[in-house]
């Protein structure tokens, strides 16, 4: 016999452990889903609050920077000294001065005094790049730079109207972003513009500064041509930025980060700044999940591994031990009972198993006693049919008496009777024709003829295609019997019984109806009255129960036999059979 390889994941236990991993991870996987998606909406709401936040934050300090800006140039505008500087006077008077030189010392005063002013500011404020003042009808300037910086190649400050202009500044060892701001140089006596005042903020270091307080990924600030104030974190190179603004400035998702955009004016110019803010929880958020969810699936596989022992230990051995009494009754072994103490449900399958032990034992008894009397009752068979045999053979030797003697009458009524003793021991089959059928009843009235003489009629009305349908044998001779004794002896008087059968779609239908005497007919049942016990039953031995019993074997309990009669007009008894042809 071939032996069946187990494979590991068929073993009880390892499926157990599988389904209690599953039955936990799910819920979990579920638990988790949800937990990380309410959290990924109330984080990205979050952010998404505090990006905008954090970006109100920068372009406040940005305007506080540029206000600064617009302050100082007011201030410096103003002070005594540049004023007496712009205009070239020495005193209040406003006269020439000494022709010997008076006049340039007093300029180189006020020179040295402005220059040590600018460099006091530009001290104090060290985002400040560069402070001229540049006097235009003398073409005099004094520019102070806080740094090595120095200021690229632009347009000159001013001249298309906007106050603010983006420069690029550059040092030693890289370039930076500037903004610097313009505004005209007035005498404060004549309210004559004389000049100019510039300065330059370092916008890079500014803005430096202030995003290293915040989680800012890339910030950058431009306006609607794509001129660049100010970058970090975007793509880099070049002073303009490609492509067209965006329609909706609102907050957009980026993985864990999220990027806004706010229109700000500086200087009445409208300017566009974008910033991506980082999630200064999302990583972390991220973090702890994955570390709860590794401890929580640990836990779940340490549990599932306790669960499966101990399941293993309580339910999974006793039932291996009850398998192997199992297979000890298999081989024969009836007396492998389960005695052993295990959980309730564990000792009531026990409890059955040995009541099936003790059941099949019990069967096994009453088959050797069922096998001990059926072959009593073949004994007995056998001895019954030397009877019939018997007969038959003295009937056969009485025929040929009768016809060594010149006797036909007896001989014919013998011949009869012997062939209906052929079909009562079934030597043909259990199945004959209609017409070997309707040849029985001929052979049983010819016998009848000699108790009743011409009293009974027998009339046959047949289907030619009927008459060759299978029918089992001895079926309708039985009521004619019973048509005899039971409906027109009785009745003293002549009597006529009627043999029908014809097909009807693909039913057969056979029926013996007489003009006797009848018979009371229970309306709910349909069985006679007095019960089929009463009838007497003659010679084949065979009433009305036999025959309903015979079709209900042979055909099932969709054809039936159907019994119609009315005191003292008659019976009819009318079967309904399959249509069967014959072979032959």
């Amino acid at each position: 016999m071939e032996t069946k390889i187990k494979l590991p994941f068929q073993s009880f236990i390892v499926r157990l452990l599988l389904c209690l991993v599953l039955v936990g991870a799910v819920p979990f996987a579920a638990a988790m889903y949800v937990f990380y998606r309410e959290s990924s909406v109330y984080a990205e709401s979050e952010l998404s609050r505090y990006a905008r936040q954090t970006h109100d934050q920068t372009l406040q300090q940005l305007e506080f920077r540029l206000r600064e800006m617009e302050n100082l140039t007011r201030t410096i505008g103003t002070d005594y000294a540049v004023q007496r500087y712009i205009t070239g006077s020495p005193d209040d008077s406003g006269g020439s001065g000494n022709p010997d030189g008076g006049n340039e010392a007093a300029d180189r005063s006020f020179k040295d005094y402005i220059e040590y002013r600018l460099r006091e500011e530009a001290g104090r404020n060290r985002f400040l790049s560069q402070i001229c003042v540049s006097v235009e009808d003398t073409s005099r300037s004094i520019c102070i730079n806080s740094s090595e910086e120095t200021a690229s190649a632009e347009p000159s400050p001013g001249e298309d109207g906007a106050p603010y202009h983006p420069v690029r500044l550059q040092d030693e060892t890289r370039s930076y972003y500037g903004l610097r701001y313009s505004t005209p140089l007035t005498d404060t006596r004549t309210h004559m513009i004389k000049g100019q005042i510039s300065v330059t903020l370092n916008v890079s270091r500014a803005m430096d500064e202030i995003l290293a307080r915040y989680p800012v990924a890339g910030h950058e600030i431009y306006d609607q041509s794509g001129r660049i104030l100010y970058r970090k974190g975007f793509s880099s190179g070049g002073t303009r930025r490609e492509g067209k603004p965006p329609e909706d400035p609102g907050p957009r998702t980026a993985g864990g980060s999220i990027v806004t955009e706010q229109n700000v004016r500086i200087g009445g110019e409208p300017w566009i700044s974008r910033m991506e803010v980082q999630s200064p929880f999302h990583a972390s958020m991220v973090r702890s999940l994955r570390l709860t969810l590794l401890l929580f699936l640990g836990l779940l596989i340490v549990l599932s591994f306790v669960t499966a022992f101990i399941f293993a230990r309580y339910i999974t051995s006793p039932l291996n031990k009850l398998r192997g009494l199992m297979k000890r009754a298999e081989r024969g072994d009836l007396k492998a009972y389960w005695v052993t103490e295990s959980a309730r449900e564990i000792n009531e399958l026990g409890q059955s198993y040995n009541q099936m032990l003790n059941r099949l034992e019990d069967l096994i008894k009453q088959v050797k006693q069922e096998e001990a009397l059926k072959k009593e009752a073949e004994i007995a068979a056998l001895q019954y049919q030397l009877n019939p045999h018997f007969l038959y053979n003295t009937l056969n030797t009485i025929k040929w008496v009768a016809k060594l003697h010149k006797t036909p009458q007896i001989s014919e009524v013998v011949s009869a009777l012997v062939r209906l003793l052929q079909a009562s021991l079934g030597k043909k089959g259990d199945f004959i024709t209609l017409r070997e059928e309707i040849g029985l009843i001929r052979d049983y009235m010819e016998i009848q003829r000699f108790r009743y003489g011409d009293r009974v009629q027998v009339h046959y009305e047949l289907d030619p295609v009927a008459s060759l349908c299978l029918v089992p044998r001895m079926l309708l001779q039985p009521l004619v019997e019973n048509a005899c004794i039971h409906g027109i002896e009785p009745g003293n008087r002549d009597g006529r019984i009627t043999v029908r059968a014809w097909i009807d779609r693909d039913l057969l239908y056979c029926q013996v109806e007489d003009n006797g005497v009848g018979m009371r007919i229970d309306p709910k049942t349909g069985e006679p009255a007095h019960g089929e016990d009463g009838l007497k039953e003659r010679m084949s031995g065979i009433g009305l129960r036999h025959i309903r019993e015979k079709i209900k074997l042979y055909y099932g309990p969709d054809y039936k036999m159907h019994i119609m009669s009315k005191e003292p007009k008659g019976t009819a008894v009318r079967l309904s059979l399959p249509v069967h042809q014959s072979e032959v």
